[in-house]
């Protein structure tokens, strides 16, 4: 994993003699078979040798970082404990070498010096669970997910409100009210199927519909667990709904009323207009609050105009004057 313009990572271990065999030597061997050059005394110290001076001169000061093996025996070793003393601790990350605390004893007292850090759980004494660790860290591999795609509801450009989710919700609502057509309940459960693969849940499609319901742009009731049955949205919502789809409004007023006004018709066919019926009966909402007309919509969805005023025949030269 090395080679000659990028040297192995070296490290110095820091243990206590007692873990030697149960954790130590098997744990340096598997981060040399990785690519790290694990400074190990057992490995590196010969007879007569000066320890202080191969640890501190070859071990630590030549090391990258120091992994220091944390069990319930280091840590009261005068030796270790020398070691994880803070002065010794602030000297070492001073000259810019890591420290690596690897516990092996989970209820093992951590050195004050060492608590600020985060340290490597060896559960079970997992040599190679541990030793991974310290390889990803030292060759800078990350385990982090690939960063994804925003959730498709985040990518549509808003048309009717601010709040991206909301304004996701909405349009579901209206496409669906549009799709099965003028006088229908829809169950809040069928927004939430939709809306779900957009990336939104189905906590977030209620509470959008509570503020929906709130500020008065759909119409409904809530029931018991939460489920709401819709039965239609507000007038300004449906005309708003059109305009964003590129309906001209004004022209399509006119042709409306030029068929009331020039025609005499009494009965408006919804399918014989480009826009979904809830959007005729909303602008004849609209002529009605204006006074231009009057009509009643049955059962069938069928729409009868039931009285035409003078002021539709200004309104239809305004529009198409």
């Amino acid at each position: 994993m090395a080679n000659d313009q990028n040297p192995a990572p070296k490290v110095f271990i820091s243990h206590g003699s007692e873990d030697k065999e149960r954790f130590v030597e098997a744990f340096a061997q598997e981060l040399r078979a990785n690519g790290i050059e694990a400074w190990y005394d057992r490995w590196e110290i010969g007879p007569g040798d000066s320890m202080v001076q191969r640890i501190f001169d070859e071990g630590i000061g030549q090391a990258q970082a120091v992994i220091i093996v944390l069990s319930h025996t280091s840590v009261v070793k005068p030796w270790v404990r020398a070691e994880l003393e803070t002065a010794v601790v602030q000297r070492i990350t001073k000259a810019g070498i890591q420290l690596i605390p690897v516990v092996i004893d989970q209820d093992t007292d951590v050195p004050v010096a060492l608590r600020s850090l985060r340290w490597i759980s060896a559960e079970a004494l997992d040599v190679p669970k541990a030793a991974a660790e310290v390889v990803d860290h030292l060759f800078n591999v990350t385990r982090k997910p690939l960063l994804g795609k925003p959730p498709a509801y985040l990518t549509t450009k808003l048309n009717l409100l601010d709040n991206a989710v909301d304004d996701t919700v909405l349009n579901i609502i209206l496409e669906t009210f549009a799709e099965l057509g003028p006088r229908v309940v829809i169950r809040s459960i069928l927004i939430e199927e939709k809306a779900s693969r957009l990336g939104i849940s189905a906590e977030a499609v209620r509470d959008s519909i509570y503020v929906l319901h709130r500020s008065g742009k759909v119409k409904g009731n809530l029931f018991a667990g939460g489920t709401w049955m819709l039965n239609g949205v507000s007038l300004w919502v449906w005309l708003q709904y059109a305009t964003t789809r590129g309906l001209d409004l004004d022209a399509f007023r006119a042709s409306i009323l030029a068929d009331v006004v020039n025609t005499g018709t009494r009965e408006i066919d919804p399918e014989r207009f480009e826009a979904p019926a809830q959007v005729i009966s909303a602008l004849l909402d609209e002529f009605q609050g204006r006074g231009l007309l009057k009509f009643s919509q049955v059962a069938s969805g069928r729409i009868i105009i039931t009285q035409v005023s003078p002021l539709a025949k200004r309104a239809l030269a305004q529009l198409t004057s």
